[in-house]
């Protein structure tokens, strides 16, 4: 930028400089075209290499920067709907998204989505959307691999079980039934002896607390050696201080009786003891605690009854199952990692330490912070207040078909958590606020999520949500526009309903811009803008059948950095005039137009524009005339710099653009590939030179082989002396320099527009998003 006075002074001096330079060379050159002898190419082309801003330009460069993909995308939801997919290079339901999309088809259970795309170089992986009638969109992370992308949405056929999706649960979490009956325990009861104070207990014995009766003394087990004892509870036992039993007891409440804790207290069960209530019976106690040591003996503590205390604590692989409706633990302290609680009623949970292990087979909430492992059932839910803290290392999160895990506030997956989904089926991860993604992993399975919002400050572990599912068969959704439905029902809760209506997903086609130095054959500044055109594609096809019947091309000028007069056509290669049955223009067709038509006095006409087919006659390639003078497009003075962010007398900024919209109807409207894509679309630029009859023309470098166009030169002795030099270039999205800044310079690099374009021209396999990382204050827009 120019700071000051002086450095606008400098800087004119040195344009005058440049022009002095440039006229001296071009008398030199064009000189040749009358004394061949006076024409030196081993000037011309030193004059290249000292010039152009790399001195030593990958020998292979050619300065594409996009790649055709083929495309395959199949849809296995509903059967006979139609989905619309769209492609993009970012995440399109993500708040404030700079998405852009770069194809749209249509895809059902029938019909996938085939096609071929032009993609940016530096993308490895793209983004594709699936919206359904309702305009609820899901997304998914693809790579390209071998120039080839491949989603699919839903579960293939094949893949399918053939098991009911609304069969009894079971999948990850396995039904159990007490190893001891409620009808063998009150048969054993009839002559069961009743526990008293003084009574000590031996193995193999049967006790009971007979209904109507409370017992408020221990449990000893003094004589009990290898096979366990008995104990039913028909009434109540209420141990009037903390209580321990000790090995070797099978603990069982029926359903008329109660176990009543003392507040505060803990009721321990060591070694082989455990406890089965059945349903009616209750545990409860005030703040009062449940420590299960060891694993009692391999054996499972059932749950049938109430189960209602301030914590449950294993300390060994010990395992309680709950199939009450009632099961209420505010702490779940299980702290070897073989412990687990498995649940195939309701169980409310405050919280739980994070070697604890759930299994829910029906309905769990967790009403604070879940730590550890948890596995999911079929058809069933879990509504968590909040998920991980500091130390959650290894966990794993295991979805079975049709389960719901809601997250209801915050979701840390950091230390590595890993989630798997249902291979057979689909599951539902809800996240109100994702805080951490510190080392979370995908394993495989079909999960649809929905994040609400994302809020992670860490700059290395920010990312989108996406990335860490790319590749897999996890979806994002936007909020409430996952597919999956689960009915409302008591192991489900009030279930999932998708939203009737979604929000869709944006419709912003990237553009691709073309920049352009007008000197040619002669060196320019390399500031690439003395003609920049942004060009969007749309293809219009068949909704039933992906056929592609019109294509449509925006061409906007944005900008000129030129003094002379300007004018610019369009190339198709490769393809025959027959392949193109007509063509319309729109848009700002009439300001392009007027300039072909009646260009202003005194200024050359470039092209033979013929105003029914809108082609160039005389040439027997498609030739399409877009404009004979930039500055009158703009609508503003000859010579006037437009749009380049220049300080000079002669400029204007935030000139209005104008698009040239030219919508091609195809011959073949049965091809699903497009006819010609950015491989054929050699837009040039063209001026004139003194008493020149032919129009001067900078094409890309790519297209230097298919010379100039017939009413145009090209110059081919020093196109031939260039090497793999360029004048033109086209970048996706592009933020073109400003005004007099180079695009890049070898000796400073912070001084040039873009830094990383040298490291991409001096070796094209690397920094190919050079594009992307601009000095700020040295670019356009």
């Amino acid at each position: 930028m120019v700071a000051g006075k002086n450095d606008k002074i400098m800087e004119s001096n040195h344009k005058l400089i440049r022009i002095v330079q440039t006229a001296l060379i071009a008398t030199m050159i064009f000189f040749s075209s009358c004394e061949k002898d006076v024409f030196n190419p081993e000037k011309v082309k030193a004059t290249y290499q000292d010039r152009f801003p790399v001195k030593d330009i990958d020998p292979d460069m050619d300065w594409k920067m996009t790649s055709k993909i083929n495309v395959n995308v199949s849809v296995y939801e509903d059967a006979g709907v139609d989905y619309t997919i769209r492609i993009y290079n970012g995440n399109p339901i993500e708040d404030n998204t700079s998405a852009q999309l770069l194809t749209e088809g249509t895809a059902s259970d029938k019909v996938s989505f085939t096609s071929t795309i032009d993609s940016p170089k530096a993308l490895t992986d793209l983004y594709v959307c699936r919206i359904d009638p309702q305009n609820r969109s899901i997304v998914k992370l693809v790579s390209i691999n071998n120039n080839t992308l491949t989603a699919t949405f839903g579960v293939p056929p094949q893949s399918r079980s053939a098991r009911n999706s609304a069969s009894t649960r079971s999948g990850n979490v396995s039904i159990q039934t007490p190893d001891r009956s409620e009808a063998d325990s009150k048969i054993l009861a009839q002559t069961a002896a009743t526990l008293q104070s003084s009574t000590t207990l031996f193995s193999g014995d049967v006790y009971k607390i007979p209904a109507g009766t409370a017992y408020t003394g221990n449990i000893t087990t003094w004589g009990i050696s290898g096979t366990v004892g008995t104990v039913i509870i028909e009434g109540t036992w209420a141990p009037s201080n903390p209580a321990a039993i000790q090995t070797g007891i099978d603990l069982i409440v029926m359903g008329t009786g109660k176990i009543v804790l003392p507040a505060n207290s803990t009721l321990s069960l060591v070694g082989t003891t455990r406890f089965i209530t059945y349903t009616g019976a209750s545990i409860s106690g005030k703040n009062a605690t449940i420590t299960i040591t060891n694993y009692s003996g391999g054996k499972t503590n059932f749950n049938a009854g109430e189960l209602s205390i301030k914590e449950l604590q294993i300390n060994g692989a010990g395992v309680i199952y709950n199939s009450s409706p009632s099961c209420d633990i505010n702490y779940l302290n299980i702290t070897n990692v073989g412990g687990k609680l498995i649940n195939m009623g309701h169980a409310t949970i405050g919280s739980s330490y994070v070697n604890s292990k759930i299994e829910n087979g029906c309905y769990l909430e967790v009403t604070g912070t879940l730590n550890g492992d948890l596995t999911m059932g079929d058809n069933c839910t879990a509504n968590i207040a909040n998920y991980g803290s500091s130390g959650n290392s290894g966990r794993s999160i295991i979805m079975g078909n049709n389960s719901l895990l809601y997250i209801q506030n915050e979701a840390s997956f950091s230390y590595g958590t890993s989630f798997t989904g249902p291979t057979n089926g689909n599951s539902l991860v809800k996240i109100n606020k994702l805080t951490s993604l510190n080392g979370f992993q995908y394993k495989g399975g079909n999960i649809y999520y929905e994040v609400k919002q994302v809020q992670i400050n860490n700059s290395w572990e920010k990312d989108t949500f996406l990335k860490y599912l790319k590749n897999s068969d996890g979806v994002l959704a936007q909020w409430g526009e996952s597919p999956i439905t689960i009915p409302a029902g008591d192991c489900t809760g009030s279930g999932n309903t998708p939203n009737n209506s979604g929000g869709g997903s944006t419709t912003n086609p990237i553009p691709y811009t073309y920049v352009f130095e007008d000197n040619f054959p002669l060196v320019g500044d390399y500031d690439f803008n003395d003609i920049v055109l942004d060009v969007t594609t749309d293809y219009i096809r068949d909704k039933k059948t992906n056929a592609i019947q019109d294509i449509v091309l925006n061409v906007t000028l944005t900008a000129a950095g030129a003094t002379k007069t300007l004018g610019a056509g369009l190339r198709i290669v490769g393809i025959s005039k027959s392949a193109i049955k007509s063509i319309t223009p729109g848009g700002d067709a009439a300001q392009f137009e007027t300039t072909l038509t009646s260009p202003r006095t005194n200024r050359p006409k470039f092209f033979n524009y013929n105003t029914s087919s809108h082609m160039e006659d005389g040439d027997n390639n498609i030739i399409i005339p877009l404009f004979n003078n930039a500055h009158q497009v703009f609508g503003v003075a000859d010579g006037t710099l437009t749009n380049t962010l220049s300080n000079q007398a002669n400029s204007v900024n935030n000139q209005k653009t104008y698009t040239y919209q030219l919508k091609f109807k195809l011959t073949d409207q049965t091809k699903t590939d497009p006819v010609f894509s950015k491989d054929n679309l050699d837009f040039f630029i063209c001026y004139s030179y003194k008493s020149m009859a032919k129009r001067m023309e900078v094409h890309l470098y790519e297209f230097w082989p298919y010379g100039a166009t017939a009413a145009g030169t090209v110059q081919q002795e020093n196109l031939d002396l260039a090497g793999n030099n360029t004048w033109a270039v086209c970048v996706p999205n592009f933020r073109y320099p400003k005004e007099f800044i180079n695009i890049s310079v070898s000796s400073n690099p912070s001084v040039g527009a873009y830094p990383l374009f040298l490291n991409w021209a001096k070796n094209r396999n690397v920094n190919q998003d050079w594009y992307l990382y601009p000095n700020a204050d040295k670019v356009c827009r």
